[in-house]
């Protein structure tokens, strides 16, 4: 069965044998409430009423859907002509075809995961995309700290920030959310190798839509710093912090909104526990220690026996 949408389109692109068929086709829309409009166009090929009514009965790939024929064809559908499947683009095995082709209504099937993910390494070999919104489209580049959707050959796969290509070709990001998949945050997710998968920079409704994602959480990213934040991080204002000193001492004070407060928590020096920061200051003084037992440099100053 086909839509209003679809039987227009076919109706537009042929021609009835004569005025009965035109007449039975009529009555056979009206009880699918659909209105017919023929065209008139003594070029388009002629059909009766027993091949519409094969048309209208026979199953289709849904619009934009990834097949493969029993001949071995894998296309993305566009439409059922009166001449057969008509594919947006297609792949023989050995070649993309880029442009429009219909070729004769057979047996189909959908593509296994491992085909479907063939199928999209084709793309990207050619430097190209697809969506059933924008078609064809130049495969785009990554950015560090970029915000992209994640799809395969116009299937939403998720959503995050991208990171890096690894050296393994792996496509890492700072924080993701996959379909069906808990959002993760770890700073370095490893989704698959990048010729895999289409990339689309979000807008701003699909970034409002991931940061919720996170906010379920309790986390949010923050691009200026490149990290993972819990909620309310920062305190509330004239709500006390503790930050470290340029003695290494910790110093609690409250949170006035000023430049400095805004600096130490950009910074990374803003905690709001006491637990906390003793932790980070543990760390650097043991950090800080390693550090001069590996030191192997030539410095030069006054001798320490005199001192």
């Amino acid at each position: 069965m086909k839509n209003k949408q679809q039987v227009s389109d076919f109706l537009a692109r042929v021609r009835c044998k004569d005025e009965k068929t035109e007449s039975d086709i009529k009555l056979f829309l009206k009880r699918n409430n659909t209105r017919a409009k023929f065209s008139r166009n003594p070029m388009y090929p002629v059909i009766d009423y027993e091949s519409f009514i094969d048309w209208y009965n026979a199953k289709v790939p849904d619009e934009g859907e990834v097949v493969i024929l029993e001949t071995g064809l894998t296309g993305i559908f566009n439409k059922l002509d009166f001449e057969g499947f008509n594919f947006s683009i297609s792949y023989d095995g050995e070649k993309l075809n880029p442009l429009p082709v219909t070729v004769p209504v057979c047996g189909y099937r959908s593509p296994k995961k491992e085909e479907l993910i063939k199928f999209q390494r084709v793309f990207a070999e050619n430097g190209i995309a697809w969506s059933i919104w924008k078609g064809i489209t130049k495969r785009a580049g990554l950015q560090d700290n970029i915000y992209y959707r994640i799809s395969r050959l116009g299937t939403e796969l998720g959503s995050g920030v991208f990171r890096e290509i690894n050296g393994n070709g792996d496509v890492v990001f700072y924080c993701v959310k996959m379909k069906n998949k808990p959002v993760r945050f770890s700073l370095y997710e490893v989704i698959g190798k990048e010729d895999e998968f289409q990339f689309e920079p979000m807008n701003l409704k699909d970034r409002d839509l991931f940061a919720k994602e996170l906010k379920a959480v309790n986390r949010k990213y923050n691009g200026y710093l490149k990290r993972i934040e819990p909620l309310y991080l920062r305190a509330g204002k004239n709500e006390k912090y503790y930050y470290i000193n340029d003695t290494w001492k910790i110093i609690k004070t409250e949170d006035r909104y000023k430049p400095k407060d805004l600096l130490r928590f950009n910074r990374g020096n803003y905690f709001r526990t006491l637990d906390d920061v003793q932790e980070i200051l543990e760390l650097l003084d043991s950090n800080r220690k390693s550090q001069l037992i590996r030191f192997k440099g030539n410095l030069h100053g006054p001798d320490p026996d005199n001192e």
